[in-house]
């Protein structure tokens, strides 16, 4: 954290652990220029650094998404994320975390900077994907296997899980397919890594909120498909009635259904059933702890 991230030559020796492809790096860079000519960014980025990065329990996170990202830098919550490197490096060999996680975890940064560029049209991070990175950078989502998870409490009573549950929270990162055996390696993974990170902590089992818990999945696709696989392995506690999946299958919303592509199965899958009037909601599911560890 003492090292002076505000410049060239840190962003480029720091990108050899985040894998930034080179066009992203050229736009990071860039911003870079912008910021450290405006001492106004230069104090806000360090203030930033230092906010995101303070030493907090698991569980408390720092929530980002009301800071404004000034419009001539967007890429600025890439270039203070980068400043954290030192720290999570320490933390995951403090753990004795294997590189291959920290490698699959820091990834997620190079790929939400090509959908974001994908959504908008150019270069910027959004507050929401700017708080999920800082997650992963404060050690609060972990890439295992297939999946990513995190630590969490939960706040409300559903039944299968209530106030004070902990749990922890499945994220499912795009990169093709999801072979459920992938999957249930990566849910004992987990479980190995996150007791022991806070052995303190019995964790009740898993939870997962996604559009990929739709009920109406099972009516869209072949029930030995990995998807359906994946979905069958929660108990849905939960529906919520949104649009969340436009995101994942198809990056943005078009305003005439009829221009959604069909470049994938499962795309072409889901644009016939809405065309037909169907609709796809997203699902909460839920996972007992000795369903995995059995």
């Amino acid at each position: 954290m003492t090292r002076d991230f505000l410049t060239t030559s840190y962003i480029a020796e720091a990108n050899q652990y985040f894998g930034l492809s080179q066009e992203h790096l050229d736009a990071v860079l860039t911003n870079l220029k912008t910021i450290i000519a405006d001492a106004d960014l230069v104090v806000l980025a360090t203030k930033w650094r230092d906010d995101i990065f303070a030493t907090r329990d698991i569980f408390d996170g720092i929530d980002v998404d009301s800071w404004e990202i000034p419009a001539q830098a967007p890429l600025m919550p890439i270039i203070v994320l980068f400043a954290g490197l030192d720290k999570m490096q320490q933390f995951y060999k403090a753990h004795n975390i294997p590189d291959k996680v920290f490698n699959d975890t820091v990834a997620d940064i190079n790929r939400n900077m090509g959908e974001a560029k994908l959504r908008n049209g150019k270069y910027v991070i959004e507050s929401y994907i700017f708080n999920w990175l800082v997650r992963h950078m404060t050690n609060r989502v972990i890439h295992l296997g297939r999946l990513q998870f995190e630590a969490k409490r939960i706040d409300g009573n559903f039944g299968l899980v209530n106030t004070g549950d902990y749990v922890l929270n499945v994220h499912i990162p795009a990169g093709g397919r999801l072979p459920h055996d992938e999957i249930l390696d990566a849910y004992k993974q987990a479980a190995t890594l996150f007791m022991k990170l806070t052995p303190e902590i019995t964790y009740k089992g898993f939870i997962c909120e996604s559009w990929m818990l739709s009920p109406q999945l099972k009516e869209i696709l072949d029930a030995n498909s990995n998807l359906i696989k994946f979905l069958n392995d929660y108990e849905i506690y939960h529906k919520d009635d949104d649009d969340s999946f436009y995101t994942y299958v198809y990056i943005n919303k078009p305003s005439n259904l009829q221009d959604l592509p069909e470049d994938t199965t499962l795309q072409s899958a889901i644009k016939q059933y809405l065309l037909s009037g169907g609709k796809i909601e997203s699902g909460r599911g839920f996972i007992p702890m000795e369903k995995i560890c059995e």
